[in-house]
C-alpha cells in the first residue's frame, strides 16, 4: 500500500474536498521547528536531522515526512508506503497538530472515524484500520508504538 497525504489550512466546515469555497485563501500552517516538536512528541524515533524531510520507520511500514524549505510552512506532505501501522501514525499526528489533511489518492480528505481510521485506498474502496496502540494522550510507546511504531 501507498499514498500520498497533504496537510494544509483547510476550512473546518467543508464535509468534502468539492465543498471548499473557491475564494478560500490556505495560510500558513505554523512554524517548522514547532512542528516538528509537536510530530516527535507523537513518534518520538522522528529524527529530523534534515528538518526539510524525514523518514519514520515502522516494522512494516514508513512514512516519508516534508516539511519544505522555508521556516514557515505552508503544508506537510506524508508519503506512507506499508501497512497499517502507519495510518494509525498519521492520524495520530494530524490529531495532535489538530491539522486536516488531503487523501491525493481519492482526492478527499483524510478522515478519522471514532477510534477507528477510514482511508481510501486504490481502486476507490475505503479500509478501515484500528487505531489501537495508540496511548490515551495520543503519544506512542517509545519503545513500540503500532504495529511497529
Amino acid at each position: 500500500m501507498s499514498w500520498d497525504i497533504i496537510a494544509q489550512d483547510l476550512p473546518q466546515s467543508a464535509t468534502s474536498v468539492e465543498e471548499i469555497p473557491d475564494c478560500f485563501q490556505l495560510q500558513p500552517i505554523g512554524n517548522r521547528s514547532q512542528l516538528i516538536a509537536q510530530i516527535r512528541y507523537v513518534v518520538p524515533q522522528a529524527d529530523f536531522t534534515d528538518p526539510s524531510w524525514d523518514i519514520i520507520e515502522g516494522d512494516d511500514s514508513s512514512i516519508e515526512v516534508s516539511t519544505g524549505d522555508a521556516e514557515v510552512c505552508e503544508s506537510i506532505a506524508f508519503h506512507v508506503r506499508g501497512g497499517d501501522g502507519a495510518i494509525g501514525a498519521v492520524a495520530a499526528i494530524l490529531d495532535e497538530l489538530k491539522f486536516r489533511a488531503i487523501d491525493c489518492q481519492s482526492s478527499d480528505f483524510f478522515q478519522q472515524v471514532g477510534k477507528r481510521l477510514r482511508v481510501s485506498m486504490l481502486g476507490g474502496a475505503t479500509a478501515i484500520a484500528s487505531s489501537t496502540g495508540i496511548a490515551p494522550n495520543n503519544r506512542f510507546n517509545r519503545s513500540r508504538g503500532p504495529r511497529g511504531f
